[in-house]
């Protein structure tokens, strides 16, 4: 995937043809349960035509590489709950790339 921003918001995109076929965007934040600074993956997207391909298992490497240069202790993301749709196989999907659930997530909206 190729490098599009590197700031507040860093982003891999993958292209076939000249045309992108997958995104990966992550942050940067720290937390002193992390030890300092880490990774949060806040978009992981494969075109349909690409799922199944190993597409996002490459675009998550990739911001797995890009954290470490970084020197992050982790990488973090939300995952769907439960009985949204696709759920279960997304986190089977995280968990093979060795993921471990740290708990829920809970949002405030404002």
């Amino acid at each position: 995937g190729r490098l599009l921003t590197e700031g507040l918001i860093d982003a891999f995109l993958a292209e076939a043809g000249g045309e992108p076929v997958g995104l990966v965007t992550l942050t940067e934040i720290h937390a002193i349960f992390a030890r300092g600074a880490m990774g949060e993956l806040c978009e992981v997207y494969v075109e349909p035509g690409w799922r199944a391909s190993g597409l996002a298992g490459a675009l998550i490497e990739r911001a797995r590489a890009h954290g470490r240069a970084r020197g992050w202790s982790r990488l973090e993301l939300s995952a769907p709950l439960g009985d949204a749709p696709g759920a279960e196989r997304a986190y089977a999907f995280y968990r093979r790339l060795g993921f471990v659930s740290v708990g829920p997530r809970l949002m405030l909206p404002l």
